[in-house]
């Protein structure tokens, strides 16, 4: 896995459609990326605040599905620190 090859992959990924404002990002030690993003619901009031995760698999940038969406940065944050540990 080479980190920068990550990064790269990440940067070329469009925004997620519910939360497509990226606030904050790492790239972990074993070389998954979280994502912390904002948008708003359905409605077109409600702050919706999402946690997305990624990993390389088979030379290719995917989500791992543990990705969730909230209500609170709070809770988001939260979640994403969770992931990160």
């Amino acid at each position: 896995m080479n980190r920068q090859h990550i990064i790269d992959q990440y940067q070329r990924l469009a925004p997620n459609f519910i939360t497509p404002k990226v606030k904050d990002w790492l790239i972990t030690k074993d070389y998954r990326i979280l994502e912390l993003s904002v948008g708003t619901g359905i409605d077109g009031q409600t702050k919706l605040w999402g946690v997305s995760e990624l990993a390389e698999e088979n030379g290719k940038l995917d989500t791992t599905r543990r990705g969730k969406v909230f209500e609170s940065l709070v809770e988001a944050r939260r979640y994403f620190n969770l992931l990160n540990n």
